[in-house]
């Protein structure tokens, strides 16, 4: 908080921000403070790994990095939930908490950073965008490359597509 007057309230975002609020709204809206009462605060990671990964090594690994962070409390324990089974990946996510709200910026990172290094090092392939494209009935592509390859050497186009019959050119 910067500032408060009979009117409003000046505050300073994390990212350095000024904001002025008036006050009817602290009022009139529910307000949502991290620091009232403690400085705690969740951090939520959320990661997918390819379908093929053992769940429960995920869970494993996820909860080993967690612990290994001394800036990640132990009471409330860190957390891994299963969220969905999307069509590209599993997804779960890592809940952590730390003691002190300036610092979970910088723990989100080191613990993303973890997770990608404990990853590698265990084998769990994270996906990256893709798509799988089945071709069905090929028949027909048999069916052109046949044709083209039966066609003289000079009459085979270059681009896939049918030689024009031959047109002689007509003089004037």
């Amino acid at each position: 908080m910067r500032k408060i007057s009979v009117r409003s309230t000046e505050l300073e975002t994390f990212d350095g921000a000024n904001v002025l609020i008036p006050n009817s709204y602290f009022i009139s809206e529910k307000v949502k403070n991290w620091t009232f009462r403690n400085k705690v605060r969740r951090v939520a990671i959320p990661i997918g790994v390819a379908y093929g990964s053992d769940p429960r090594q995920v869970q494993a690994v996820l909860l080993t990095v967690a612990e290994g962070n001394p800036d990640v409390l132990k009471t409330p324990e860190p957390v891994v939930m299963l969220d969905e089974f999307s069509p590209a990946s599993i997804n779960f996510t890592l809940y952590t908490f730390v003691g002190d709200v300036n610092k979970a910026g910088g723990v989100r990172t080191q613990l993303s950073m973890a997770i990608l290094d404990a990853f590698a090092e265990a084998g769990i392939e994270i996906p990256y965008g893709r798509t799988d494209v089945a071709v069905r009935k090929m028949d027909w592509v048999r069916d052109i490359i046949g044709e083209f390859t039966s066609l003289p050497g000079e009459r085979r186009p270059g681009n896939g597509g049918r030689t024009p019959p031959h047109r002689p050119v007509l003089a004037k």
